[in-house]
């Protein structure tokens, strides 16, 4: 395992473990995780589409619960398990360019 990816894991755990009530320090988690485990798909001028993917499930929850409260958004939960031997659960949380859910794509802009 990298440096990189032990720093990322501990990281993961101190972010579940904070509890955030202010809307600016709420951003700005949010945005380290779309940075770090986030990733944007434009498929036309107005269709984007976020996908925030995480093994982590409390860092999960707390990015949905984040995006529930700050935007009144419920992300899609997309839950995958590994086929190989580690039982790996991959959680992914999407957010599409629907009408109700524009506001938050404009922001990540």
């Amino acid at each position: 395992m990298g440096v990189d990816i032990v720093i990322f894991i501990y990281s993961e755990n101190e972010l579940c473990r904070t509890d955030m009530h202010e809307r600016c320090c709420m951003l700005s988690e949010l945005s380290a995780v779309i940075r770090i485990g986030g990733s944007v798909k434009i498929t036309t001028d107005v269709d984007v589409n976020l996908k925030i993917s995480t093994e982590n499930a409390a860092l999960a929850r707390k990015v949905f619960s984040t995006i529930k409260n700050i935007y009144n958004i419920y992300p899609e939960v997309i839950i995958r398990k590994s086929k190989k031997l580690k039982k790996h659960i991959l959680y992914i949380l999407v957010i599409t360019s629907s009408m109700e859910q524009r506001s938050f794509l404009i922001v990540l802009e």
